[in-house]
């Protein structure tokens, strides 16, 4: 887990917002993966201001069966409160080991402030990603 968060705070880097003139950092990412289910490729962008996620989830082997509605994806201000919420809805992924995966996507629309973080989980039934 700590490894990840280095891995994804290494890769912070400032965007070009188009009409804006300036730069716009891209927040830390800090992806929590269940015992089923692994995110990868994730990626944080701008595009026309706003903050926009991708990427794809993938079934771990032997975990047939295993059918996620969405991620939870939170956007947590400096002062570690909740300051955004967004879901990624996932597609069906299929019951073959060759196919289990699949894209998704969602966006932020609120001001990313110097300081906040994107933290993505695969959320319990009726629950949020915990802030720590």
């Amino acid at each position: 887990m700590r490894a990840r968060l280095l891995i994804a705070s290494a890769l912070v880097v400032a965007q070009l917002v188009p009409g804006a003139g300036y730069a716009q950092t891209i927040p830390m990412l800090v992806i929590r993966d269940s015992a089923a289910l692994k995110v990868s490729d994730a990626h944080l962008r701008y595009e026309g201001g706003t903050l926009k996620l991708s990427g794809r989830i993938c079934r771990r082997a032997y975990w047939f069966g295993m059918q996620p509605s969405e991620l939870d994806i939170d956007r947590v201000a400096a002062d570690g409160s909740r300051a955004e919420h967004a879901d990624a809805y996932l597609p069906r992924l299929s019951l073959r080991i060759d196919q289990s995966c699949g894209q998704w996507q969602t966006q932020f629309k609120g001001p990313i402030a110097t300081g906040d973080r994107i933290l993505l989980c695969v959320p319990r039934p009726h629950s949020h990603c915990k802030i720590d």
